[in-house]
């Protein structure tokens, strides 16, 4: 039936709302910056085309990841096995939508890398090396599992050759473009609501 998918779909994009509040709060406090962030994540395209279910599933496990991130990262002590544990969650999105999964894990790594570089300590620089053999074994259990399925060049062309034919690089930029001209257009019936409900939520 097409509404088990549908009741997923939403569910996560729901779900998805949920924790990136969550993540904000661990950011600041401002209520007004966090409204403009939950609106703008509310206006996206998930949630008003529901696009097929490994996007919707994608953007979850990155979300997750990174709240789980943001929590690691502002305890005083953090065991070195999760942050293991969160290297293999940054490789997860891979799982469900390979381009967006690999352009998160390479920023995720690539802007912890570059915090690490920052503060310039061992135990940071031990954390971020954690994070990078998470990935990597989560990343190596795929490539067995794949070929344990024969199924290893499949993937290859799924990761590399498909998506390259599929969409260009400017092309998520151009639909960003035409979807937020959209939002703005039809501010009065999307975004009013939105904001309201935002309001209720961070001053509820």
């Amino acid at each position: 039936a097409h509404w088990i998918p549908l009741a997923f779909m939403c569910g996560i994009s729901f779900s998805i709302v949920l924790l990136t509040y969550a993540a904000l709060r661990r950011l600041t406090t401002h209520p007004v910056l966090i409204i403009v962030l939950l609106t703008l994540l509310v206006s996206a395209g998930n949630a008003i085309v529901l696009v097929p279910n490994y996007d919707v599933a994608a953007s979850g496990a990155i979300v997750i990841s990174v709240l789980w991130f943001i929590t690691l990262w502002q305890q005083p002590k953090t065991p070195a096995w999760q942050w293991f544990l969160s290297g293999m969650l940054a490789f997860v999105p891979c799982l469900f939508k390979q381009n967006i999964g690999v352009a998160y894990t390479a920023t995720m790594i690539g802007t912890l890398g570059g915090m690490s570089i920052v503060r310039n300590q061992k135990q940071v620089w031990r954390e971020w090396f954690m994070v990078v053999t998470g990935a990597i074994t989560a990343l190596l259990l795929v490539i067995v599992w794949l070929s344990l399925n024969h199924a290893l060049s499949d993937g290859y062309y799924q990761l590399f050759v498909f998506s390259g034919r599929t969409m260009g690089l400017a092309e998520p930029i151009i639909r960003l473009r035409l979807q937020y001209t959209y939002l703005f257009l039809s501010l009065r019936t999307h975004w009013l609501p939105i904001i309201g409900i935002g309001f209720v939520m961070v001053l509820g």
